[in-house]
């Protein structure tokens, strides 16, 4: 795992990509099984929430040492 760039798309990006999957369903099934509206809405706006988090954090952004440029010529 020396290499950063392979470790990051091999390891990480991999990792957070399904955790962002889990966290969605987990978010997802409370929210349809909730009684009264705030709570659904509450569940939903958390785990939708943090899957967002988790799916720019695994994007390759430029400024990162394993980052990919944006367009590519």
């Amino acid at each position: 795992m020396g290499n950063q760039a392979a470790r990051f798309f091999l390891v990480d990006h991999s990792f957070l990509m399904l955790a962002v999957v889990g966290l969605a369903h987990i978010g997802r099934s409370p929210s349809r099984k909730a009684v009264d509206d705030r709570a659904r809405h509450l569940h939903a706006a958390l785990f939708y929430g943090l899957s967002l988090v988790l799916v720019l954090i695994a994007i390759p952004w430029p400024f990162l040492p394993a980052g990919r440029p944006w367009i590519r010529f």
